[in-house]
């Protein structure tokens, strides 16, 4: 048991460097910027800031529910293919859009309470909402390439909830290195 999860550990580790090395952080910032100035553009009554910070709840309810999926599929509960983790992704993100929309009135006083009690920056907010963005891609990323993998039956042997941790550490370091790296105001 021992050796399947130094095995399952070092393809994780492999995976995300796959995923990782050589990445074009132009592109990711140029891609996060054009999401930020589409936001302000778009935002004529509101203040932008909420709208980002909305997209900083989808991607936190996102997140919820990936690590849902990937811990059903871990435990071989549901399917563990791609056409399986993206029809489910899928449903998950419009029911989310839907509950947001509902939700959107409650959803921005909480902002602005937040941003007063936690002395939330536009600086702060958009570092978050970058992060937020790369560790959602890296995640859809790597689950993708384990529904694809070969011997992705090894990763349903070891303990799920120690296996999404070491994910979400990686997912987490990666996402945090890139967002550094970039240039948001």
């Amino acid at each position: 048991m021992e050796q399947t999860k130094q095995k399952v550990n070092k393809w994780i580790e492999q995976t995300f460097y796959q995923m990782v090395n050589g990445i074009d952080i132009a592109h990711f910032e140029q891609h996060i910027q054009q999401a930020i100035h589409m936001k302000r553009a778009q935002s004529t009554t509101s203040n932008y800031l909420d709208d980002v910070m909305m997209n900083l709840t989808y991607y936190e309810q996102n997140n919820a529910q990936w690590y849902a999926l990937f811990e059903q599929m871990l435990a071989n509960q549901v399917p563990f293919t791609t056409d399986f983790m993206e029809a489910e992704l899928l449903m998950a993100q419009m029911q989310i859009r839907q509950q947001m929309t509902e939700q959107r009135a409650a959803l921005l006083q909480l902002f602005t309470e937040a941003y007063t009690t936690q002395n939330l920056t536009e600086n702060i907010i958009l570092y978050d909402y970058a992060y937020a963005m790369i560790a959602h891609g890296l995640r859809i990323d790597f689950l993708t390439m384990a529904t694809k993998h070969p011997q992705k039956e090894l990763l349903t042997t070891v303990n799920a909830e120690e296996t999404l941790r070491i994910i979400d550490g990686y997912v987490n370091y990666h996402a945090d290195q890139i967002a550094r790296q970039l240039t948001l105001v």
